[in-house]
């Protein structure tokens, strides 16, 4: 059993701990994001304390570890060292509650979002290292949770080599778990990127995954939950 978190967009109550500093594009970006830091502060001023809380209250011993499925943080932050500050305490805000279960997340847009692509690497290659005990190089990663096969893919830096590996690999897991913030497939006419591969140049590795996961469901129908 995994208990899992959806789009949890960390943040404080006050603006002055994460955004000062941080330089808008232009002013329709400024007012932009001032509002969605006037929501997370209003989230995360009662409502998201008390929604894990009682997630947690619904944790049971023989869970697996916590996954949070990206958007972990809001992101907008001015400098490298604020951006790791923001990983450490969403992760910390995130988890409070359900012990020392292993924490695993997979990368969202908004955690990289105003520069904080290095600083994601720097902090969560290491992290996710320590959590699972598994030595990783990347923000795409898999492991194995009993006779269950887990790929975790970066949607905004998907490693091929990692996510082709594991499908390869995975011939005698009992089930394969694809995890990444956006859909797999396109549900929508965004148009852009928003999906797993889905520029233009990465198409066949779009179609390439989805036909591997479809391999593995063995022809049965496949469920994607989208949590956002």
């Amino acid at each position: 059993t995994v208990p899992i978190l959806g789009d949890t967009h960390f943040d404080e109550t006050q603006w002055g701990r994460y955004h000062v500093g941080w330089k808008p594009r232009d002013e329709r970006d400024a007012n932009g994001r001032k509002r969605e830091f006037a929501r997370n502060a209003d989230m995360w001023r009662e409502r998201m304390p008390s929604l894990i809380s009682a997630a947690a209250k619904c944790a049971r011993p023989t869970d697996a570890f916590l996954l949070q499925v990206g958007d972990l943080v809001q992101g907008d932050c001015p400098d490298s060292a604020t951006a790791a500050l923001m990983f450490k305490d969403g992760v910390a805000a995130c988890r409070k509650g359900f012990g020392n279960l292993p924490f695993v997340t997979a990368a969202g847009n908004h955690d990289i979002r105003n520069g904080a692509r290095e600083a994601y690497d720097a902090f969560f290659v290491p992290f996710h290292s320590r959590e699972l005990g598994k030595r990783f190089s990347s923000t795409t990663f898999c492991f194995r949770q009993g006779p269950d096969m887990w790929i975790v893919a970066d949607f905004m830096k998907p490693d091929v080599n990692v996510i082709f590996s594991a499908l390869e690999k995975s011939d005698d897991a009992r089930h394969v778990f694809f995890v990444c913030h956006s859909p797999v497939t396109p549900t929508d006419n965004w148009g852009f990127f928003w999906f797993l591969f889905g520029r233009a140049e990465d198409t066949a590795y779009n179609e390439t995954v989805a036909e591997k996961l479809e391999r593995k469901d063995e022809g049965e129908v496949m469920s994607y939950i989208r949590l956002d």
